[in-house]
């Protein structure tokens, strides 16, 4: 048992030391933006018509591929790293 910490022994992977995962961070960014993009792409969607609903609707259907590849890419980083 470690004498200077003697309530070590409760964290199952104790000694460890609390990393903050660079790259795991940047990917939750890039999807923090990327969900941030399909909200604003969402917004007022349903008022508009015609052309201009055609054109935001393919702006959100974008939006939306984007977000989903970034959750991907940050799901796959979890669970390949371990963070």
């Amino acid at each position: 048992m470690n004498r200077e910490f003697p309530w070590a022994f409760l964290f199952l992977d104790y000694p460890h030391t609390v990393m903050i995962c660079a790259e795991k961070l940047r990917l939750f960014d890039e999807f923090r933006e990327a969900a941030s993009a399909l909200s604003r792409a969402l917004t007022g969607l349903n008022s508009k018509t015609g052309e201009e609903l055609q054109k935001a609707f393919a702006v959100s259907k974008a939006a939306r591929a984007k977000c989903a590849t970034a959750l991907n890419a940050l799901q796959e980083h979890k669970g390949q790293h371990g963070c």
